[in-house]
């Protein structure tokens, strides 16, 4: 997926590079159906470095690890997150102003290249989404209430975390 910009600097690319004198190609447009996104832009209240900004996430989300990518000193006001891997949106949630963009299962490479852009990142890898669980129940559970569904919700215990962290 890329937006308006990079669809003209591809076409000007393709043309450029082309071994043929009129190359064929299509670029196909998704049309927004939603007034809603999949993820979220939000200011901190107080404005911190990168780095304190990481290790914030890591400490209330209680996880093992937080990865970033930028200047450590950083100051970050306006946050983007995309739960699960939303890589591939960083680029437009810093066109909407975000200083960070967190999310998770951040490949080496898209790394790199945010790096290269002026992209700050924050990886709070793919098994992060567990803090979700009880938020998930007690959403579920005040909604059967309300409809009068006499269902039991568990949220599962079970790590599925194959890695070890030390």
């Amino acid at each position: 997926m890329i937006d308006a910009y990079q669809k003209s600097r591809a076409e000007q690319l393709i043309k450029q590079y082309h071994p043929y004198e009129t190359p064929v190609f299509d670029f196909i447009e998704i049309k927004q159906t939603s007034l809603y996104g999949l993820g979220v832009m939000a200011e901190v209240d107080n404005q911190m470095t990168l780095e304190d900004f990481a290790a914030d996430i890591k400490s209330k989300l209680n996880i093992p690890s937080v990865r970033f990518v930028g200047e450590s000193n950083q100051k970050i006001k306006r946050i983007a997150i995309i739960g699960g891997s939303g890589i591939g949106y960083e680029y437009q949630a810093v066109q909407q102003g975000a200083d960070v963009f967190v999310t998770g299962d951040i490949k080496h490479h898209d790394a790199l290249d945010a790096k290269i852009h002026g992209v700050n990142l924050i990886d709070i890898n793919h098994y992060s989404e567990y803090v979700m669980k009880e938020g998930l129940k007690a959403l579920l559970m005040n909604w059967f209430n309300t409809e009068k569904i006499n269902l039991d919700v568990e949220a599962s215990t079970i790590n599925t975390d194959p890695f070890q962290y030390i």
